[in-house]
């Protein structure tokens, strides 16, 4: 499956093709919560503010405001 997220600094829309695995708990600055996707070359961290609506409704089943 294909999940898109948001590029931080160029907001440009990118895309992984792992697995989702499961919420990280808070981390980082500003503690947010990281989605955790295992992809061949190991695990890929994404910020939930980064994720697109779509990849939301699609890991959660609801869109996070």
């Amino acid at each position: 499956m294909k999940y898109t997220y948001k590029d931080f600094e160029t907001g440009k829309i990118h895309a992984t093709r792992g697995q989702f695995e499961g919420w990280t708990a808070g981390r980082g600055i500003i503690g947010a919560e990281c989605a955790v996707f295992r992809t061949k070359a190991g695990r890929v961290m994404i910020p939930d503010y980064l994720l697109t609506k779509e990849t939301r409704t699609i890991i959660t089943g609801e869109v996070k405001p």
